[in-house]
């Protein structure tokens, strides 16, 4: 099957990465299907998508775009953290953990993800 790279998936879009199955839940997190655990997904990575992408739904894109950026936002900041703090490593994790959460709640009740 072809291949793509990641930032070529569409949100809601299941794929292979590694031998495990993941769906997209961000521009740079995916959430395995296996153990629901959150996966940093590099953007020149190839995956194999599984599924057509998910329709778009043109109502909600002022709301969807503006929850992406947020989110883009959000984990620049805690990439910043990381790279200049003292932070624990553990401490960053659990924040990425956290906010991929709050993102996917957000879709969800946004109604951007099923």
């Amino acid at each position: 099957m072809a291949t793509l790279k990641f930032p070529q998936l569409a949100l809601g879009q299941r794929f292979i990465f590694r031998g495990s199955r993941y769906v997209k839940v961000s521009p740079l997190l995916a959430r395995a299907e296996d153990g629901g655990h959150s996966q940093m997904i590099p953007r020149s990575a190839h995956v194999e998508p599984l599924d057509a992408p998910a329709p778009d739904d043109t109502r909600n894109k002022p709301a969807h775009a503006a929850l992406e950026e947020l989110h883009r936002a959000a984990l620049a900041c805690l990439e910043d953290l990381a790279s200049t703090s003292a932070a624990p490593p553990q401490a960053i994790t659990r924040a990425r953990q956290q906010l991929a959460l709050a993102h996917q709640r957000a879709l969800e009740q946004l109604g951007l993800r099923d």
